[in-house]
């Protein structure tokens, strides 16, 4: 889960009508905000087997809203279903007209994912160089490929290169189905800049006015999957973009066993 919940923009939990919140459900809710998901669906299933009960859907999202308010969660949009049944997954269905809101398919089709990392400093990381003949020069050109992270691409921006600091304009952007004039977050696109520069993979794209900050020194919200226990003393391996690194730990500020731990108060932002 946690490495689904860590590209995700909005997390989906599925609760059992019958049950009500389990341990299990605190702890994804715990995870999936501790990740950075601000946004969450509560799906409570198997209304089916509560006869659709409002007061029953209505005391489980008020239980889970209390735990949503500690760990910080921006929205939580609560939605009663029957997977068995169909209802309130892609279509209404008959058997809940008190609930008004959308389906759950509905919800995740028109939740807008994008907003939030597009107001964030453009970040491009270059995954792939290509060549092409540049028709107006009659030269190769190179083209810069790779997924937006954050921030709006546009054509005209200036930019910079890291590590060289080189500057540019961005001259051109194809994406799957042709030239546009914006990439916004999650779009895999080829830009083409108005001058030749020495660009490679692993490269970083930003704009000049939003440089990101070099340090040798990084603080991190960590999941450990290991059987063996974290060693600060030994070496490891870290992937930053295209690149593999080494690093050592420094300290481990804070910790969360979730094994024994309710994982049921504020999402404290543990770094090691």
């Amino acid at each position: 889960m946690v490495t689904a919940a860590s590209t995700a923009d909005v997390a989906v939990l599925l609760v059992d009508a019958v049950h009500g919140l389990q341990q299990q459900t605190r702890r994804h809710a715990f995870l999936a905000r501790w990740a950075g998901i601000s946004r969450l669906v509560l799906a409570v299933n198997k209304m089916d087997l509560v006869n659709w009960d409002r007061a029953r859907f209505e005391e489980i999202h008020a239980e889970f809203v209390a735990l949503a308010k500690r760990l910080d969660f921006v929205e939580v949009h609560a939605i009663p279903v029957s997977a068995l049944t169909g209802d309130m997954v892609a279509e209404r269905g008959d058997a809940l007209p008190w609930y008004g809101g959308p389906t759950l398919l509905a919800y995740l089709e028109s939740v807008d994912v994008v907003r939030s990392r597009a107001t964030q400093p453009l970040r491009f990381p270059v995954q792939r160089v290509t060549r092409s003949l540049a028709a107006d020069r009659g030269r190769p050109q190179r083209g810069l490929q790779g997924t937006v992270a954050s921030g709006t691409l546009e054509v005209g921006t200036e930019v910079a290169v890291m590590p060289a600091g080189l500057r540019a304009i961005v001259a051109g952007i194809a994406g799957p189905d042709g030239p546009v004039s914006v990439a916004l977050p999650g779009h895999a696109v080829t830009v083409a800049l108005d001058r030749d520069l020495d660009v490679a993979r692993g490269d970083l794209l930003f704009r000049v006015d939003a440089r990101p900050r070099v340090t040798r020194e990084i603080v991190a919200d960590l999941c450990w999957f290991d059987s063996d226990p974290l060693q600060p003393a030994a070496s490891y391996l870290i992937k930053h973009t295209t690149r593999t690194v080494r690093a050592r730990f420094a300290e481990i500020v804070h910790a969360v066993d979730l094994a024994h731990s309710r994982a049921g108060g504020a999402a404290r932002r543990g770094a090691a």
